[in-house]
């Protein structure tokens, strides 16, 4: 039996928002989201990008401290309350 491949879809948030990138990682049925945006209205329309991808988020994962990779986890918990935070402890 094969696995399924993985379907890695980048976010660029807008230049106001520090033009920041996210990574929305897909198998067959879960997702990752690895960052959120900086501005609620970047967040917005992630969270809609990760809506329309039919697949469940299972973890939010901060690859590090800066607020441009933080900021918005907030609208992020509350859309998405099953998903697991994950960041590291710096």
């Amino acid at each position: 039996m094969s696995a399924s491949p993985l379907k890695l879809t980048t976010f660029l948030s807008s230049p106001e928002g520090l033009n920041s990138t996210c990574i929305l990682i897909q198998g067959a049925s879960d997702a990752v989201l690895v960052d959120v945006p900086f501005l609620l209205s970047d967040a917005r329309r992630l969270v809609e990008m990760v809506k329309a991808s039919g697949a469940t988020l299972t973890t939010i994962f901060v690859t590090h401290g800066h607020p441009d990779h933080w900021f918005t986890l907030c609208l992020f918990a509350e859309e998405f309350p099953s998903a697991k935070l994950v960041a590291h402890p710096e």
